[in-house]
């Protein structure tokens, strides 16, 4: 489902500049972004890669010339460590869940799932957990197991031949997540090269919410 700018920038609460009616249907860094996909450009060093991609519009940073990278459209987030997490659930809100529990899911015996529940793939319901009627649950974030364990290979490498989206689609993730995981690694790569105990730092990573950066703080780093 396409986003017009203006949508966006309101549950962004960025400033907008330029066409407020181009339709974006994705976001991607900015050297591989199509012309309907959103560059993401919150940092100037990544402003070369405007010019290698097809995006009419990028988020950019703060006081950044977007005329002069020649974009239709330009958004400047106030917080760009919030704007990832906020864009993602915008964009992808997840498919459907169908009634009833998922193949994928594990259910510890103890629980109380309620008539009509819904609960999506790869959830797990602990121990005494109860669901109550006709309510949903499923994954909403990128698991850490599934960012450590493709991070964890990435940073002994270094190659940037394994974090390209399609390579990446091939292990199983769905093209959302996919493509997170892969805006994810060149963000890190780009950046410090490693996953570095800073919240800004952790937030600012594609697909990963404050959740997740608090996992990742408290069972990485000792961080609470």
């Amino acid at each position: 489902m396409p986003f017009r700018l203006t949508e966006i920038a309101e549950a962004l609460g960025a400033d907008l500049f330029g066409d407020g009616s181009i339709e974006i249907n994705g976001a991607s860094e900015p050297g591989t972004a199509g012309a309907d996909d959103l560059a993401l450009a919150m940092d100037p060093k990544y402003a070369d890669g405007l010019s290698e991609g097809q995006a009419r519009a990028a988020i950019l940073w703060q006081g950044a010339d977007w005329e002069a990278r020649g974009l239709e459209a330009a958004l400047v987030v106030p917080r760009a460590r919030y704007a990832m997490s906020g864009l993602t659930r915008l964009l992808d809100p997840g498919p459907e869940v169908a009634e009833g529990i998922h193949p994928s899911t594990v259910v510890d015996p103890s629980a109380v799932i309620g008539d009509g529940a819904r609960i999506g793939p790869l959830v797990v319901i602990g121990r005494g957990v109860r669901i109550g009627e006709k309510s949903i649950v499923e994954l909403s974030e990128m698991t850490i197991g599934e960012a450590h364990d493709f991070l964890s290979g990435l940073s002994l490498t270094g190659n940037r031949r394994l974090i390209g989206k399609e390579l990446i689609k091939e292990i199983g993730l769905a093209p959302t997540k996919a493509r997170n995981l892969s805006t994810m690694a060149h963000q890190i790569l780009d950046g410090p090269g490693e996953v570095i105990p800073d919240w800004e730092f952790l937030e600012s990573l594609a697909g990963v919410g404050h959740k997740t950066a608090s996992v990742v703080m408290a069972q990485s780093f000792g961080v609470p």
